[in-house]
């Protein structure tokens, strides 16, 4: 319960500047927005990029619940490039400098890959954003003009 506060007051603060924030997940888009409503949190992300559908195959909760969760994505908000190729196109839409967009991930070779192209913020314990990742993101809003937009895991 903590950790979600914690997590609210940080989306609200970084949305009350103005960031735009988007997740980009290997993972399902059902799931994710699913989990994020449940904790309150969707309502702060614009869009949520990933795998739709049966990509990871069918469940046996799949089998047994066949019908197409309001979570489910369209084919507009599915993975099928790199993460990097999304952020540019997404950066290029939007206008978005180098210095205007951050990845937050915590996979080091997603984070090579953006190398050029925007920040990135390296999750290093696969727990989640931390107090540190928090404070580097907070200071990347503030160091810009413009808002960074935020998109990541």
């Amino acid at each position: 319960v903590e950790r979600v506060k914690e997590l609210h007051g940080f989306f609200s603060d970084l949305q009350a500047c103005g960031v735009k924030l988007t997740v980009i997940t290997k993972g399902n888009v059902g799931a994710c927005r699913y989990l994020l409503e449940q904790e309150g949190l969707l309502k702060f992300f614009e869009r949520v990029f990933g795998m739709l559908g049966l990509f990871y195959g069918e469940s046996e909760f799949d089998q047994a619940h066949p019908e197409v969760s309001p979570h489910e994505g369209s084919p507009a908000d599915e993975l099928n490039d790199s993460k990097a190729n999304l952020i540019s196109r997404l950066m290029s839409a939007e206008g978005l400098k180098d210095a205007e967009a951050v990845l937050v991930e915590d996979d080091p070779a997603e984070i090579s890959s953006v190398k050029g192209l925007c920040r990135s913020v390296f999750v290093s314990e696969r727990k989640g954003m931390m107090t540190r990742e928090l404070q580097e993101l907070k200071a990347m809003a503030k160091s810009v003009a413009t808002p960074p937009a935020v998109a990541g895991k």
